[in-house]
């Protein structure tokens, strides 16, 4: 759980094909109604989104202060991604960067069907 109220996450999107393997095709279903919205416990603050064209790829990084406004801690924190936008995802990497010795969040890819 993410106990403190204020942390620095860094969420590194490199824009490459997706490479499938058993770990990283798996993703679990939000079994939900079409009217669902993840809840509104976080804000983000100082967000900012870096293009990166050095490399013979794109590189986006997106890094954001994230903010508990809720009273209790959360552990959970919901990125969007239409299904065109995932296909074209590399991968996702989310770090506390004031603490690096943590190492990296656990980041799960969730399924949603707007049509259930």
């Amino acid at each position: 759980m993410i106990s403190s109220a204020l942390f620095p996450a860094l969420l590194s999107l490199v824009s490459l094909p997706w490479q499938c393997s058993a770990a990283a095709a798996a993703s679990s279903t939000v079994d939900t109604s079409s009217t669902f919205k993840p809840p509104q416990v976080f804000k983000n603050s100082n967000l900012n989104h870096i293009i990166s064209l050095e490399k013979n790829y794109a590189k986006e990084t997106i890094n954001v202060v994230i903010k508990n406004i809720d009273k209790q801690p959360q552990d959970e924190y919901y990125l969007p991604f239409t299904s065109e936008q995932m296909s074209r995802v590399g991968a996702v990497e989310v770090k506390d960067k004031k603490d690096a010795s943590i190492g990296s969040f656990v980041v799960e890819a969730v399924e949603f069907d707007p049509n259930r």
